[in-house]
């Protein structure tokens, strides 16, 4: 734990997919099922900007790109129903290595612990977590759908804080994409980027994460 005492850090903020549940494949499977329900072709529609973003900004140019017809809340509702249909059954739901064992462990030393996610509304997040018994760790959930601007911006991270009674500098934010650490860093916050990729471990320090890890197994 030396650590956050080091960093003086006083509250930690989790991003959620790719970093404390194996989602990724999902989202994935999802992506391509949409593109094939709205007869889009361009398999690669704005795949690389995708990991992190926060769906509504995602899903607000992916409209207004290939002419999709029906509202931005309807698209989103269908796109996230696929995902849960997708996800959430024994044989893809599953927890990333140390993220459980990490939350109990900061939660222990009476850290205020919250979610900041980009993919998710905050109902959808409760019921995630409920699924995994993890609900009783974080009392503050914030979803990117009730700010402005999703990430890369800050604006969801700062959001956080001011709910956690905290200032930025204080507020640790743990991210697995270029995105997130992008606006945890734009919030003025420590981030540290965790990933198992290699590539992606490079792309996180470019971006500014304060340290860069494989995984949340020991990162305290």
């Amino acid at each position: 734990m030396r650590r956050y005492m080091k960093n003086n850090i006083q509250a930690v903020i989790f991003d959620v997919d790719g970093l404390l549940i194996d989602s990724e494949p999902s989202w994935q499977k999802t992506y391509e099922e949409f593109l094939r329900k709205h007869n889009i072709t361009d398999k690669a529609a704005l795949t690389e900007d995708r990991p992190g973003i926060g769906l509504k900004d995602f899903f607000t140019e992916l409209r207004e790109r290939y002419h999709l017809a029906q509202p931005l809340t309807v698209l989103l509702e269908e796109y996230r129903n696929m995902f849960y249909h997708n996800f959430l059954n024994p044989g893809t739901m599953r927890l990333l290595p140390g993220a459980k064992d990490l939350i109990v462990l900061l939660a222990g030393s009476q850290l205020p612990l919250a979610i900041a996610t980009g993919g998710h509304t905050k109902e959808s997040m409760v019921k995630m977590l409920e699924t995994f018994h993890l609900q009783e760790y974080f009392p503050l959930i914030v979803s990117c759908d009730e700010v402005h601007r999703g990430k890369p911006h800050p604006d969801v991270f700062l959001i956080t804080a001011q709910k956690l009674q905290k200032q930025p500098e204080a507020c640790l934010v743990l991210e697995d994409s270029v995105n997130g650490v992008k606006a945890g860093k734009a919030a003025g916050m420590l981030v540290y980027g965790v990933n198992k990729d290699e590539k992606i471990r490079k792309e996180l320090t470019e971006a500014g994460a304060d340290e860069v890890f494989m995984s949340l197994v020991g990162i305290f």
